[in-house]
């Protein structure tokens, strides 16, 4: 079974895959770690050999070397330098999530004495440290604090290695949920603070976030990062919802059927099948016929294998009449996309056009910084790497 590591800074992460006819396996997780286990069924030994082989090229494209070889060999090819690092994409999240200032809340005093100047308060411990205990005894401290009523922004980060097992994130769910009573003024929740360092974006397992949203009457910004589930939901105040994972048909047909008449903001990172993003564009068409989201003005559909299909839907989507902004990057966007595109007379309405990090030849990316709006194409590697094969979504795991 080949072995691929990657230890840089705090991160130390290993990655190994194995093939058994046409079932093809991957583990990963911490090193030190039994890390966990996926399996995935292929028509033919040749196909699966040729996704052990992708699989392998992606991970060392991210900087995993390869310790323990085995049958899939890595592409050779070198880390793309500025390939959507965290301080991109992650790292500045939470001095984006509405409020400029996070403090860590630490119990007793000064406690949440800020609560009232639009400070948001984070929860978090040390990977190798935390439980999901710890963190359900602290959002209870929390709760407690004489001036919980006051708390506008709260940001939840690691709670530790349990955070990846699908243990804890009930639990954890379930006591954000019962802060409702003591802090009836959030305005915004963020699950899952956890940088790759700490674990990757489909390691992180929570459950079913969507009592979060009917629980908090003045709830206006939710975002989650991590595996989750979604039941049916309402929240008539929410103007933004990200949900950055891979995400999966049960969480888009809950979004897509869920009662959001504010929102303004619907950002979905969809990723890859292969680490749990199972969901198609026909999970989106509620979402692409514009009857749902009123007040929708910035549509995100990032990070997405399979955004050529989504492009093409968009394309004659009634939603392009509608939004000012729409956000494809992060994903293997092709020309074959490009172009829907470029044919779309609503595409010219856009107040923006968000394309960086894909993979459109440059004469067609060209085409698209003419259409009139701010179009973004930067970072496009269609001129680094022709092979089809060997194209990643940005955060793949």
């Amino acid at each position: 079974m080949p072995r691929y590591e990657f230890s840089q800074g705090t991160s130390n992460k290993f990655w190994e895959v194995s093939r058994e006819g046409t079932s093809v396996t991957v583990t990963y997780g911490k090193i030190g770690t039994a890390g966990t286990s996926k399996t995935k069924e292929h028509a033919d030994e040749a196909a699966a050999e040729k996704d052990m082989a992708k699989q392998a090229a992606s991970k060392v494209k991210k900087g995993y070397q390869l310790v323990e070889p085995g049958g899939a060999a890595p592409s050779g090819k070198q880390p793309l330098v500025g390939l959507e690092k965290e301080g991109d994409d992650f790292d500045e999240h939470v001095k984006r999530f509405v409020y400029r200032t996070v403090v860590d809340y630490k119990p007793g005093k000064p406690g949440l004495s800020q609560a009232a100047k639009g400070v948001a308060y984070r929860i978090r411990f040390d990977f190798d440290e935390g439980s999901t205990n710890d963190m359900v005894e602290r959002l209870a401290e929390l709760g407690r604090d004489p001036n919980a009523d006051k708390l506008k922004g709260l940001v939840i980060g690691s709670w530790g290695e349990d955070c990846c097992t699908g243990d804890g994130g009930s639990e954890v769910i379930a006591a954000v949920v019962a802060l409702a009573a003591a802090c009836p003024n959030l305005e915004a929740i963020f699950l899952g603070d956890i940088l790759q360092e700490e674990a990757e974006v489909s390691w992180i397992q929570h459950g079913d976030w969507g009592p979060i949203l009917s629980a908090f009457p003045k709830l206006e910004h939710f975002r989650v990062r991590g595996q989750s589930t979604a039941s049916p939901f309402t929240c008539p105040t929410l103007r933004s919802l990200v949900v950055q994972a891979m995400t999966s048909t049960e969480v888009c047909q809950a979004i897509a059927a869920a009662d959001l008449p504010e929102l303004e903001h619907l950002e979905l990172w969809l990723g890859t099948d292969e680490y749990g993003g199972d969901s198609t564009v026909a999970d989106l068409v509620p979402i692409l016929s514009g009857k749902q989201f009123p007040k929708l003005r910035y549509l995100g559909l990032r990070n997405a294998e399979n955004v050529d299909e989504v492009a093409e839907a968009l394309a004659t989507g009634p939603i392009l009449e509608r939004v000012e902004v729409l956000d494809l990057s992060l994903g293997v966007l092709t020309d074959r996309g490009g172009n829907a595109l470029l044919a779309s007379p609503a595409a010219t309405k856009l107040k923006r056009l968000d394309l960086h990090h894909n993979w459109l030849s440059p004469a067609v990316a060209k085409k698209l910084r003419g259409l009139g709006p701010d179009v973004d194409t930067s970072r496009g590697d269609a001129d680094e790497d022709e092979d089809e094969e060997y194209r990643f979504v940005a955060v793949g795991e």
